[in-house]
């Protein structure tokens, strides 16, 4: 692992019409960045390699590295967040993504994004369900 300071700058303005969800893991941190908003995110820290970033139409979610810490900015504006202030723990070998996907990949309103988990139904219906099958 490096010793050495490392700063990696990403830059995003949201040019659709809809709100753009960032997702920073290994923190949770969600944020918005309204329609023709932008973001800027730094992430700085002795980590050995950049960040994995996921980006999608409607969200981008990035996986720090161990040892790196992340500066938000919405608009110009700083962010309080977790992920300035406490670094990414280093899961060697596994990495932030593997880490997570371990973790939550079995809870799907706990992945990166929050994807939505499938609606609950309530016990009774279930009971019923079983009880009058064919």
């Amino acid at each position: 692992m490096s010793n050495t300071a490392k700063q990696v700058v990403l830059s995003r303005t949201n040019t659709s019409d809809s709100t753009l969800y960032l997702w920073v893991e290994p923190w949770a941190e969600e944020y918005e960045i309204r329609p023709k908003g932008h973001v800027e995110v730094t992430m700085r820290g002795s980590a050995a390699s950049d960040p994995e970033i996921d980006e999608m139409p409607d969200r981008i979610t990035i996986y720090a590295p161990g040892n790196a810490f992340f500066d938000i900015r919405i608009d110009g504006m700083i962010e309080k967040a977790v992920s300035s202030e406490i670094a990414a723990p280093d899961a060697v070998g596994l990495g932030t993504r593997g880490f997570v996907d371990l973790v939550f990949g079995a809870v799907p309103g706990t992945r990166p994004g929050g994807i939505p988990a499938p609606p609950k139904v309530p016990t009774w219906r279930r009971w019923l369900s079983k009880l009058f099958r064919s």
